[in-house]
């Protein structure tokens, strides 16, 4: 077990009371999210991340996601599908060059919110190095305007990222 899933297996343990900071830890999950019209996709390789999905879509949408559990080239992968136009309409929104700021799109509420987001995007697309080896965090996606309002996001709250091109993959780095 790599060290970052061991900080993600602590992370998902962290209970949000709140409800606005549970829709934010949703809507930072979401950001691995595929949307085609109203329909959502999301993968995860993570199966207490997978958990923690479906229980938030419930939560926070009021549906169920149907999950389909497959395994690729050894690798075991939990794919969440559901319909609700209002996330349809947040990922369409964060994936186009629209001006509104990812804080107004993901809804964040309160101060608690902004580390809910941000949790729930290193959950969805985040890795960390062992400290011990070597400093490295990053977050990585295929579309390159998600990193982009990530970016943006992390900048005006005073965490600067480089910008990093792994294979098709882009990705903020620290």
């Amino acid at each position: 077990i790599s060290f970052s899933y061991k900080i993600k297996e602590e992370l998902v343990a962290v209970a949000e009371k709140k409800p606005c900071c549970r829709r934010a830890l949703f809507y930072g999950l979401l950001y691995a999210g595929e949307v085609e019209g109203e329909d959502i996709t999301v993968v995860f390789t993570h199966p207490s991340i997978s958990e923690l999905f479906g229980a938030l879509v419930k939560d926070c949408v009021k549906r169920e996601s149907v999950v389909t559990e497959k395994t690729e080239v050894g690798r075991r992968k939990w794919i969440h599908t559901f319909s609700a136009k209002r996330v349809a309409a947040f990922l369409h929104a964060i994936d186009g060059a629209g001006g509104e700021p990812l804080f107004e799109l993901a809804e964040l509420r309160c101060e608690a919110c902004w580390r809910s987001f941000l949790r729930g995007v290193f959950l969805a697309t985040g890795t960390v190095t062992d400290p011990e080896k070597a400093v490295h965090a990053e977050f990585l996606r295929s579309a390159p305007a998600r990193v982009d309002r990530l970016d943006e996001f992390l900048a005006t709250n005073g965490f600067p990222a480089r910008k990093v091109t792994r294979g098709q993959r882009f990705g903020l780095y620290y």
